[in-house]
């Protein structure tokens, strides 16, 4: 072995060697490399405790003004979501803050604005079975609200622009509680059921058809084959060959989709059912259309599903006036967002 940059007898050297305080610079950069790390993981749990300290706060004040009916607080992987109820924001259809709702604004931002945490503010829309209004309307009264909130806070407040963004999400996320939430997703199991029965009748029907397909061309090969057999031997023949080939692809093809039915994956809506399929030897044709078909159902899955919460996050009138709400969401603060404060 060299040492000190001296090369033994029958050793190879390729360029120089490193120097000796590159040792001591790899180590130092890999402990800095350690305490950034830490400080990262110190500084998201700092954020959890902090988040979890101003809900604390904001909870005695809710119970003291005697707002809970009107106001929720919980914390989920958004950050502290502050949740607007019935009409205490909003009137039906209408996107001018209430009286009262500014003085809790104020009362709000007192409690917020020593936070670095960037705020979102989320409209919503109200919604009944029989109301005249279309998405794209539910959509602009939803974001006016939002944005009007966040006026409010910008100009009256003086709330810091930079850490407020807005935006309107129509009646497409209705609070639920937990007893409607059970029911819609016992319906979605059902839903996602009868979807997986309509892939497989469809998979069943397009083999048959292909199947039927290659039978008729073998037909016309073993008429050929058997063209010097007398005509009735010769209809025997071929129709005793086709059954038998028949009953031999369906037999295959049986056991593939049972196998394929039996998985796992197909229980959820959110897996890719297709790449599943092609594990399988089914014909390639076959796989490229259920691709599509699958696109398209699962589309329209997920649309006849959002309908679904949204009619049944709306079947009472409280229900109703629980959603025509506004939510302001004390966000988690992100890794980059704390380096950046850092620097």
């Amino acid at each position: 072995m060299a040492r000190f940059g001296r090369k033994e007898e029958g050793e190879i050297q390729i360029g120089k060697p490193a120097p000796a305080w590159m040792l001591t610079y790899s180590d130092l950069m890999t402990q800095i490399l350690i305490f950034f790390v830490m400080m990262f993981a110190l500084a998201s749990a700092l954020n959890e405790l902090q988040l979890q300290a101003l809900k604390k706060r904001m909870e005695r004040y809710v119970k003291r003004e005697k707002l809970q009916d009107d106001i929720t607080l919980k914390i989920d992987r958004r950050g502290l979501v502050i949740s607007f109820k019935g009409r205490i924001m909003f009137r039906e259809k209408s996107v001018v803050l209430e009286e009262r709702a500014k003085k809790i604004l104020r009362d709000i931002c007192a409690f917020v604005i020593s936070y670095p945490n960037p705020i979102r503010i989320e409209g919503h829309t109200d919604w009944y079975p029989d109301i005249d209004m279309s998405e794209e309307e539910a959509w602009e009264l939803s974001t006016k609200r939002a944005n009007n909130v966040s006026s409010f806070l910008i100009d009256k407040i003086a709330f810091p622009s930079y850490r407020i963004t807005s935006s309107g999400f129509g009646w497409q996320k209705p609070i639920l509680d937990e007893k409607i939430r059970k029911k819609i997703l016992k319906t979605r199991e059902e839903m996602v059921r009868n979807l997986k029965k309509l892939y497989i009748d469809e998979l069943r029907r397009l083999i048959l058809i292909k199947i039927n397909q290659e039978l008729e061309k073998k037909k016309d090969s073993l008429l050929v084959k058997y063209a010097k057999l007398p005509k009735k031997e010769k209809i025997a023949r071929v129709r005793l060959e086709l059954e038998e080939e028949k009953r031999e692809l369906e037999r295959k093809y049986d056991k593939i989709i049972a196998s394929f039915s039996k998985r796992d994956e197909l229980k959820s809506h959110k897996k890719s059912w297709i790449n599943v399929l092609k594990e399988y030897k089914v014909y390639p044709d076959i796989v490229d259309l259920m691709g599509v078909k699958e696109t398209y159902w699962k589309a329209d899955f997920r649309r006849k599903l959002q309908k679904l919460i949204i009619e049944m996050g709306n079947l009472t009138i409280d229900a109703r006036a629980r959603n025509r709400r506004v939510d302001i969401i004390v966000e988690r603060i992100s890794a980059a967002l704390g380096k950046e404060e850092i620097l």
